[in-house]
């Protein structure tokens, strides 16, 4: 029994000799959160990761996005707007139907029924157009699939295509075929779905 005494004794005694500024120390001790607040920030960086992970095929799908055989995005294309458009324009008989002079004009021809369109454009909506035919980015030695071949008509029997860079050999007097070497400008396309819409 005296050895337990003895071993309490020397407890108290080594507890007596704890600095004071220790006792007050942990006393006063006051958790960090600092922990907690990085567990919540990797957290939530882990949900939006998979949450873009899961919504981009369908952020893709809503915005006509292509991609190149790399999968980099390089274009939002004028398949959506003249599909849709096609409601409010007029569909072609024949070619033959098809006035060159007159009002300026915009034509597109859907690639799977092969059928064509046109929507008469006002002054103000053939400027538009105008400014941004020539303008975009370069398709490179990647070949563009156009699911519409697009063309606007100035009204005085001139024939041009968002899809061509600005030379006299891309102009036409007529419809005429072609392989896009430039992407229209993204002001073009909004041109286009406004007056479409």
């Amino acid at each position: 029994m005296r050895d337990r005494k003895d071993k309490v004794e020397k407890l108290l005694s080594e507890i007596g000799e704890i600095d004071d500024r220790l006792l007050y120390e942990a006393v006063n001790y006051k958790p960090s959160h600092m922990r907690s607040y990085r567990l919540g920030l990797i957290a939530a960086c882990l949900v939006l990761a998979c949450f873009f992970a899961i919504a981009m095929p369908f952020i893709r799908a809503v915005l006509d996005v292509n991609t190149n055989g790399d999968g980099d995005t390089y274009t939002v294309t004028l398949d959506g707007a003249l599909s849709s458009g096609s409601v409010h324009a007029t569909r072609l008989a024949s070619l033959e139907s098809l006035s060159y002079f007159g009002s300026p004009s915009l034509v597109w021809q859907e690639g799977e029924s092969g059928d064509f369109f046109v929507c008469e454009l006002s002054a103000g909506q053939f400027e538009r157009l105008q400014s941004e035919l020539g303008r975009g980015k370069s398709v490179g030695d990647a070949s563009l699939d156009l699911d519409c071949k697009v063309w606007v008509l100035d009204g005085k029997g001139n024939v041009r295509s968002p899809y061509l860079k600005n030379s006299l050999g891309n102009e036409g007097i007529a419809l005429f075929d072609y392989e896009a070497e430039i992407i229209p400008s993204e002001k073009f396309i909004e041109c286009v779905s406004e007056i479409l819409s």
